[in-house]
């Protein structure tokens, strides 16, 4: 059995130890946080591939948060989308929320 290149070997261990931030996008109405959902499911939300009736013909306060191995909060960025009346996303809405993050 052949063992592994050291450089092959630090390489997974560095990327084992880089803690992993987790992104999280939280739909707030007047009462606080009424929904959250991971960042891949928002984009899925963003290119048409699911609706939320529930926000149908309505402006969500919403934000996206980067939350770190602990569980902190690092950076959020609130932002507004409009809903159609069928509850599909803005079509047109784009904004860079990792960038945002990152400069936070």
């Amino acid at each position: 059995m052949r063992a592994a290149s050291p450089g092959v070997r630090g390489l997974a261990m560095s990327m084992q130890k880089k803690p992993q931030m987790a992104e999280a996008v939280l739909f707030f109405n007047d009462s606080g946080v009424c929904k959250e959902m991971l960042y891949p499911e928002f984009e899925a939300l963003l290119d048409g591939l699911v609706r939320m009736p529930e926000y149908a013909d309505r402006q969500m306060h919403l934000a996206y948060v980067l939350i770190n191995p602990r569980l902190q909060a690092r950076a959020a960025v609130f932002f507004y989308l409009d809903f159609d009346e069928q509850g599909g996303a803005d079509t047109g809405w784009n904004l860079p929320l990792r960038n945002l993050a990152e400069r936070a």
